[in-house]
């Protein structure tokens, strides 16, 4: 099976408590790896200002994985994040491209 580099930042929903946003950190990496991927890095990025707002909110909590993935695996977790109530905004990007 062919896996690529891909790096993963989400935007959580404002209004989550940190025990939530804690919980929604590692079902990112749970998801990752039940699809058969790994997670190289898992890095918090804070709570930040959006450039404009998104379902009512001015700012947003984003998280940032690096994963290894194979592309198939990658989309399929790609819209089982978008339909997840925890996130407002999925961003999946094949890395070295």
């Amino acid at each position: 099976m062919t896996t690529r580099k891909y790096q993963l930042t989400v935007a959580f929903k404002s209004g989550l408590s940190p025990e939530e946003v804690k919980k929604g950190q590692k079902s990112l990496t749970d998801a990752v790896e039940s699809r058969g991927g790994k997670v190289e890095k898992n890095e918090s990025l804070g709570v930040k200002p959006l450039a404009y707002s998104i379902a009512g909110a001015t700012q947003a909590s984003f998280e940032r994985l690096i994963l290894t993935i194979s592309p198939d695996e990658a989309s399929a977790l790609r819209q089982d994040f978008e339909k997840s109530n925890l996130f407002i905004r999925v961003f999946l990007d094949r890395e070295g491209r």
